[in-house]
């Protein structure tokens, strides 16, 4: 009975989608390509494994990284900091909050292993002759394993300084710990039983990285001291920074040659062919100079992770080097906008911009890159204009193939809106700026603004702008010049307005902290209209053609109103990340969402086709997250119930194991707020690890994750 019910469980969780839609809303568009690569490992086959950021999880390539496959089933939690892998290629991947995962089929499934891991967000792993596997934290510490992930234990006698962020082991079985500031390198001489500080030369204690090579000299990347080498294992350190003309270093590699490769942050790669005593920069073809990770494989390829660009490749030695990012989609998209001929441009956390011209089958990068871009707007031309998080507005008149400053520099810009006479407003957190000449040149235009923060723009057919802020919405009448705020019905104090839609009814809705409001009467008054949206997580709204609203939650995916923002639905069917960072719709309805980590989604029907609409099931409730999560004392699960039913709400282990029922009832229309305080039903306190939350209506059943910490 037992296998019986975690098979079931096991079914439950991986296709949840199925249980909500009878077709999947929602598909991975191909691209774009790149993102954060955290961390890569490279098996006896020459398979190639890196560990992305959150929405990303792990992909692999097992073509020398010439395509990429996403691998993360099983994988609950998808920031992944480390990996490492066995005498038998068993791999091991540690992540930012769901503590450790196995891999025995070479990454096709992932299983948790925690087993007296009691702080699951870790930092580096490393992998003994002996199998025995370290796992460090940035807050207790080092816990080591001797049953190859099963069970763990903490083993910190002698560690000052418990926040390790760096492992390394030499060719003898002695174990090298990089801490944080004050810290140092620690040793350890007999399997981690004890540990002694080695920091003697050090003048920079934040220890980022570590590498042994050959002979069993070993080599740090620091914070802020450069690259320190010891040839007296740790007992002494001495700085090697000869060339390095950058002082924080944050990955290396050694090749069979033991060249020593050095990646930074912020000066791209550095070479050195004489143990370190002088370097040369090796970044021709790099479009990212933020190296977080560096692997080699048996043929001396090297391969580098970069911070949301991907991996690049060089087959000679460094000197020069290739993107190698096909079907590596972990680039966080953080506004979309859609031209006239249905092309479609994402501004990325410092990727820069890219561009589809079919739909999003395929992108590519425009010469706009190695740069964040947080907003986007296109005018009546075709223009494209990109607000920056450093350098302003960039404007491209053709298609994104070449940039050129605007008349607005030196002040990042985050929000956009164009009126019908191609006159542009800038929102900024120094107020609004207008240009009536294409960009050419600015005016700022703040009076009557008692908030600088402009979180959003629009404008309506009659020319009015509104501006979202701070303290709440702002409206002006003539082209910007005077501003008045508009904020009758809206909560005292004023939340902060991240997005402002209008309907063909020129209806205006915003969204704020608490949800979503709507003005029937151009902004005089507004009326809550949130019915069914999460109350947390931010929101940002779009609007088709027929009038549906769609509301992204950055922690609950996809919601969409038909009747006008009266009620809303959860649509996450196929969405692999929920976790959405901007939407937009193009001229034929499909809606395009940007995600934090997995790139752009794409719904698989237009929004307003019969077909797309007649496939969206009824459901009987709508279930929110549990806030706070993590938690250590107790969290809250709110759930609305549309109709009246049986419902069942339980608690779940990793393991599939029911903890605690918290709902067993008949119960009435309405909105529940239900408590859980970590406990089992007999009362005992679970230990800290991931738990899942299933309600159960009808056939009507949903799950989800959340996290306890003692």
């Amino acid at each position: 009975m037992k296998s019986r019910f975690l098979l079931m469980f096991s079914i439950i969780v991986v296709l949840i989608p199925t249980f909500i839609n009878a077709q999947d809303f929602w598909e991975k568009t191909n691209g774009p390509c790149g993102g954060e690569i955290y961390c890569m490992a490279i098996n006896s086959s020459g398979h190639i494994f890196a560990g992305t950021s959150a929405g990303g999880g792990i992909f692999r390539s097992t073509n020398h990284g010439n395509s990429w496959t996403q691998i993360n089933a099983g994988l609950t939690d998808t920031y992944v900091r480390s990996l490492t892998i066995n005498a038998n290629d068993q791999i091991f991947a540690g992540t930012n909050g769901g503590g450790v995962f196995r891999s025995t089929d070479n990454g096709e499934s992932w299983t948790q292993k925690n087993t007296g891991l009691t702080y699951p967000h870790i930092y580096a792993l490393a992998v003994n002759s002996s199998g025995h596997i370290f796992a460090s934290t940035n807050a207790i510490g080092i816990f080591r394993s001797t049953d190859n992930g099963e069970s763990w234990t903490n083993i910190n006698l002698g560690l000052s300084n418990l926040n390790v962020r760096s492992l390394a082991i030499n060719s003898i079985g002695h174990i090298f710990a990089g801490t944080s500031y004050g810290g140092g390198v620690f040793r350890s001489t007999n399997n981690g039983n004890s540990w002694t500080k080695v920091s003697t030369g050090l003048t920079d204690t934040f220890v980022n990285c570590i590498s042994v090579n050959s002979s069993d000299q070993l080599f740090i990347g620091t914070a802020y001291g450069g690259a320190f080498r010891s040839t007296d294992n740790g007992n002494t350190w001495t700085a090697i920074n000869n060339g390095l003309n950058w002082y924080e270093v944050r990955s290396f590699t050694i090749n069979s040659k033991d060249y020593l490769f050095a990646g930074t942050s912020g000066a791209g790669i550095f070479r050195s062919a004489d143990n370190g005593n002088s370097w040369i920069g090796v970044s021709a073809g790099l479009n990212n100079f933020h190296i977080w990770s560096l692997a080699v494989n048996s043929s001396d390829n090297l391969f580098a992770g970069t911070y949301n660009d991907g991996v690049f490749c060089s087959k000679n030695n460094g000197d020069s080097w290739v993107e190698t990012n096909n079907g590596l989609t972990n680039i966080t998209g953080v506004c979309i906008a859609v031209n006239s001929f249905d092309n479609i441009f994402v501004g990325t956390y410092l990727g820069g911009v890219f561009r589809s011209t079919d739909n999003g089958d395929s992108w590519t990068a425009t010469s706009l890159t190695n740069i964040q871009v947080d907003a986007l707007v296109i005018n009546s031309s075709n223009d494209l204009f990109a607000g920056t998080e450093h350098n302003g507005i960039l404007r491209s008149t053709d298609n994104g193939d070449n940039w050129t400053p605007t008349g607005l520099s030196d002040i990042r810009v985050i929000s956009f809106a164009v009126d019908s006479r191609d006159h542009i407003f800038a929102g900024t957190y120094e107020g609004v700026f207008r240009s009536t000449d294409n960009g050419n040149s600015f005016t700022k235009n703040n009076t009557g603004l008692t908030d600088l923060d402009i979180y959003a723009l629009k404008a309506n057919s009659n020319e009015h702008i509104f501006a979202g802020t701070g303290k709440g919405i702002f409206r002006s009448i003539d082209n910007g010049n005077i501003w008045t705020a508009i904020n009758s019905g809206m909560p005292t104090p004023y939340s902060d307005i991240v997005s402002i839609e209008i309907n063909s009814l020129g209806h205006l809705f915003v969204s704020a902290n608490e949800g979503v409001y709507r003005s029937i009467d151009n902004g005089d008054s507004w009326t809550f209209c949130s019915n069914g949206l999460p109350t947390t997580g931010g929101v940002k709204i779009a609007v088709n053609s027929s009038d549906h609203l769609f509301a992204r939650s950055t922690f609950s995916g996809m919601f969409r109103s038909k009747n006008n923002g009266s009620s809303w639905v959860q649509i996450n069917s196929g969405l692999t990340n929920i976790k959405i960072s901007t939407l937009a719709l193009n001229s034929s309805d499909y809606i395009f969402a940007g995600t934090l980590g997995s790139a752009v989604f794409r719904s698989i029907e237009p929004t307003t086709s019969i077909k797309e609409i007649g496939h969206q099931v009824n459901r009987t409730f709508i279930l929110e997250q549990n806030y706070p999560n993590p938690f250590n004392h107790s969290t809250t699960i709110n759930f609305q119930l549309l109709n009246q039913s049986d419902v069942n709400l339980f608690i779940f282990d990793a393991f599939g194991q029911k903890v605690n029922t918290l709902i067993d009832g008949n119960l009435k229309p309405g909105t529940y707020s239900v408590g859980w305080d970590g406990c089992r039903e007999d009362g005992e306190r679970v230990s800290s690890g991931v738990y899942f939350y299933r309600i159960e209506s009808n056939d009507d059943i949903e799950t989800r994750q959340l996290m306890f910490l003692k």
